[in-house]
């Protein structure tokens, strides 16, 4: 597909500037820079982890997956915990689920920045981690 064509040029944008990335939303401007013979550049990678592979480099995504993964650990203990009601328990299991949908890896998505579905997972991810955070009693 042409989706898949798109990932190979992000995967090659990726290889300029491993490390630190092009930048945000620096997919437009990098990829046509590159002589190939494939040249299928759009406006983003049209996949969430290969955008922030190309935006922030190595440094970004392994800050984000540690993000991640804290916040999957913090999710995961409210759901085995015997603290919460069943309703929020759903709850977590529902935003976890949905998080899983969306981060798959080959799945062809919008921009992380700058679409409604981006929109949606970053609304997701602060609700997320604010009913994860404990209360702190004075």
């Amino acid at each position: 597909s042409s989706h898949g064509l798109i990932f190979m040029d992000s995967y090659e944008v990726f290889l300029e500037k491993k490390f630190i990335g092009g930048g945000l939303k620096s997919f437009r401007q990098n990829c046509p820079k590159l002589q190939k013979i494939n040249k299928n550049c759009s406006t983003h990678p049209h996949n969430f982890v290969l955008e922030i592979l190309n935006d922030t480099g190595l440094f970004g995504f392994i800050f984000s997956i540690i993000f991640s993964l804290l916040l999957l650990r913090d999710c995961i203990y409210k759901v085995i915990s015997n603290r919460d009601s069943v309703d929020r328990k759903n709850f977590y299991l529902i935003l976890l689920c949905f998080l899983f949908l969306i981060f798959w890896p080959i799945k062809s998505t919008g921009s992380i920045f700058s679409t409604f579905s981006g929109s949606f997972l970053w609304i997701s991810i602060c609700i997320l981690s604010l009913s994860t955070f404990k209360k702190i009693k004075n």
